[in-house]
């Protein structure tokens, strides 16, 4: 009886790491880089950017090939509605996002930008406040 056990136990744990190591699968695939596009369509330019070893990518990084980026989204595929990620503003960090980056494609978030208002064709641009 106690041997029945011991093997019933043993094929548990078994299962388990099978479990694990498919899990782990996309974790596998993850190089270290993301690849994040500058706009939505089909024809964006996509760049694969570091990120850290603690998995979270720096802004400054980000911003060092897309200027002016704020943050980032993905396409959930179940509903078809982007998710952006959360930012860390005391480490100006984009978290990763629950499972891990995976290999999925990423698009920037782009500061909105203010009109602006020129008093002549060469001009000093101010921001006009409405």
């Amino acid at each position: 009886m106690k041997s029945d056990a011991v093997e019933e136990n043993q094929s548990e744990e078994q299962s388990t790491a099978i479990v694990d190591e498919t899990s782990d699968a996309k974790a596998d695939d993850f190089d270290g880089y993301v690849s994040v596009a500058g706009s939505e369509g089909e024809g964006a330019t996509v760049l694969e950017v570091p990120v850290d070893e603690d998995g979270a990518l720096r802004l400054a990084t980000l911003e060092h090939s897309f200027p002016n980026a704020i943050g980032l989204k993905f396409k959930n595929e179940t509903n078809g509605v982007y998710r952006t990620l959360a930012v860390n503003d005391e480490s100006r960090t984009i978290l990763q996002p629950k499972g891990g980056w995976g290999t999925r494609r990423y698009v920037a978030i782009f500061r909105p930008e203010a009109p602006r208002k020129c008093s002549s064709f060469l001009c000093t641009c101010e921001v006009a406040h409405e």
